[in-house]
């Protein structure tokens, strides 16, 4: 289940770029980059991890 999130930190690299890229314009590119590296991939473990204590923590 963690490497679905990983995996689709592609897709939220993307979508965190796109919003960077509207609100903050192109010129700052390169800096904003290094966020959206870490943002795409941190929150996606962070919420699977959570819902994995979750549904651990549930019975049946």
């Amino acid at each position: 289940m963690v490497n679905y999130s990983v995996t689709f930190a592609a897709v939220t690299l993307r979508i965190w770029l796109g919003m960077f890229m509207f609100v903050f314009g192109p010129a700052l590119y390169d800096v904003y980059y290094a966020y959206t590296a870490w943002l795409s991939w941190v929150p996606n473990i962070l919420i699977m991890l959570v819902y994995l204590q979750r549904k651990k923590s549930f019975s049946y």
